[in-house]
């Protein structure tokens, strides 16, 4: 496989910095995202400052990180200092809603679900928000309420009663139903490999979802197998008060054994790094070892640059 000349470029505050190592992973489940880097000039004037990352492989270049500086650490080896920066859900995740009085929880009634993400971000400060329409109405019989938990958490609730998920990229916060099976064009593809390893399994699998919601609602759905033996059934539960639909539990019962009831089969590869590729974008591989020639979906990925400069990808279809 061929070597090409590699650089980065790492800007803290606006001005540039050397460093010597450079970690970064994203996931399709993975709102708050991490940037870890070490370099022998740091400062703790840099907490709070935004932090920019790109990599070069020859003449392709990407921008694999945006965010802030969250902790700044001096390691072991003299002059070195490692730091960590989180993307800006990281405010998502730290900020709770505390009410005055539990009595007077944070609430809302009959809004848009994609509107109620958005209020419960914007209590976090975070409005660059892309959220897509969806057909949800929450608060319809009783109040959605939200006290004693983080905005993140609140909006994880969400998502798992509708199957959708929450992400970060290049500053924008978006809100979609996607389900990790490849979809569309794909963006890139790969037929070199590092490494390569194939595995199949029903660990994750779930042929059958129960919902729980308020007053007694209950839905349930669910289907045959090929990969379990006959009769059995792998059970995935949602309960939750925001639920207060038979509709909306029908719906999440059938939204989420889409999700779940299939065979996981994943690839695990390293090749040569590629700034460009993101969590949730579709490949395809080529690899006739394996008899592969197809689309899989970027289920994680981890950009490793210090020497050599390394993306290790989790695909999945």
């Amino acid at each position: 496989m061929p070597v090409h000349a590699i650089s980065y470029t790492v800007t803290v505050d606006g001005s540039s910095i050397n460093i010597k190592s450079l970690s970064f992973s994203d996931g399709y489940k993975t709102p708050v995202t991490k940037l870890q880097f070490e370099t022998d000039t740091a400062s703790i004037l840099w907490l709070g400052k935004q932090v920019i990352a790109s990599l070069t492989v020859g003449a392709i270049s990407g921008q694999i990180f945006t965010g802030y500086v969250d902790d700044v650490s001096y390691t072991r080896f003299p002059g070195v200092y490692e730091v960590t920066a989180s993307n800006e859900l990281r405010l998502a995740k730290e900020h709770w809603l505390v009410p005055a009085s539990l009595d007077n929880p944070w609430s809302r009634s009959n809004i848009a679900a994609e509107n109620l993400v958005r209020d419960l971000l914007a209590e976090a400060g975070l409005t660059n928000y892309s959220g897509i329409t969806s057909g949800f109405t929450f608060g319809t019989s009783y109040p959605a309420e939200f006290s004693i938990m983080s905005v993140l958490d609140a909006i994880e609730q969400i998502n798992t009663i509708l199957a959708y998920t929450l992400y970060e990229n290049n500053a924008t916060i978006y809100w979609r139903q996607i389900f990790p099976v490849p979809s569309g064009t794909a963006s890139f593809t790969f037929t070199n490999f590092i490494s390569i390893n194939k595995t199949s399994g029903t660990e994750n699998l779930r042929n059958k979802v129960v919902v729980f919601g308020k007053d007694g609602i209950r839905a349930e759905s669910s289907a045959v197998s090929p990969y379990l033996p006959s009769g059995f059934y792998q059970t995935a539960i949602v309960s939750s008060e925001l639920i207060d639909s038979q509709s909306m539990a029908d719906q999440s019962a059938s939204y989420n054994l889409q999700l779940y009831n299939k065979l996981t089969e994943q690839l695990k590869i390293d090749i040569e790094g590629e700034p460009r590729v993101k969590a949730r974008d579709t490949v395809h591989i080529t690899y006739a070892p394996l008899s592969i020639d197809e689309d899989w979906f970027v289920y994680s990925l981890q950009h490793t640059f210090d020497e050599t400069f390394t993306t290790s990808l989790i695909l999945r279809k």
